[in-house]
């Protein structure tokens, strides 16, 4: 039999339940020789699929690891009081972000096959606040509700995607953006904007972006973080 061949990947978002992607890679890439073209991702997905091209896994959870345990709470109400933010995510993953692409991390993935991230822009004809309500409570009704791997809600609303390469970036920060851009969800972050324009968690749109590959002849593989 034998071995199959990708020559595109899609890496589901899904916050924590990617960090499974990133020990997938490290066993299964090596034993089947993956060296897919593109790869698509969303969220903490196209995070786990740069990180992947940018540091040996090994390292960067020991990283993580270190990072995380120093962190017991996932909201500081009294931090209300001194009129900083109460959700620590923002503030961590950011300086992650920038640790795991320094020391000239960043420029391997010019090596790297072409990484898309997936960003959703807001509708038009809503602001914001509104956009971040009407976002979140589609994508829970898609997730707990309609359960459905491809959802549609979003884009009824008016939602629409936008995939950007990772090669693009012209730095460590700027590639930062993108990746919390794609994983934009209020009040967890700010309401974070590209180009000017409001954007959120690229799953708005569709967590499992299928739709970004090109519609060339062949397997892609697909990892998921739920069914």
């Amino acid at each position: 039999m034998s071995t199959p061949t990708f020559d595109q990947m899609v890496f589901a978002g899904g916050g924590n339940r990617c960090w499974w992607q990133a020990g997938w890679w490290d066993v299964v890439q090596p034993e089947l020789g993956l060296a897919p073209r593109v790869i698509t991702g969303i969220s903490a997905g196209a995070s786990t699929a740069c990180m992947l091209h940018a540091w040996n896994s090994a390292e960067l959870m020991d990283y993580y690891g270190e990072t995380l345990r120093h962190n017991k709470r996932n909201a500081h109400w009294g931090n209300l009081l001194r009129g900083e933010r109460v959700f620590p995510h923002y503030g961590m993953y950011r300086t992650a972000l920038l640790t795991v692409f320094g020391e000239g991390r960043f420029a391997r993935l010019a090596q790297a096959p072409e990484i898309r991230i997936g960003v959703a822009h807001i509708p038009r004809w809503m602001g914001a606040r509104t956009a971040v309500a009407a976002g979140l409570i589609a994508y829970n009704i898609e997730k707990h509700v309609r359960k459905t791997l491809h959802p549609t809600l979003g884009r009824r609303l008016g939602f629409t995607p936008e995939f950007v390469r990772a090669q693009d970036c012209a730095s460590p920060e700027e590639l930062a953006d993108l990746l919390l851009q794609s994983a934009s969800t209020p009040p967890f972050t700010p309401v974070l904007r590209r180009a000017g324009r409001p954007v959120l968690d690229g799953g708005m749109v569709d967590n499992v972006p299928v739709h970004a590959l090109d519609p060339t002849p062949g397997d892609a593989l697909v990892l998921v973080t739920r069914l």
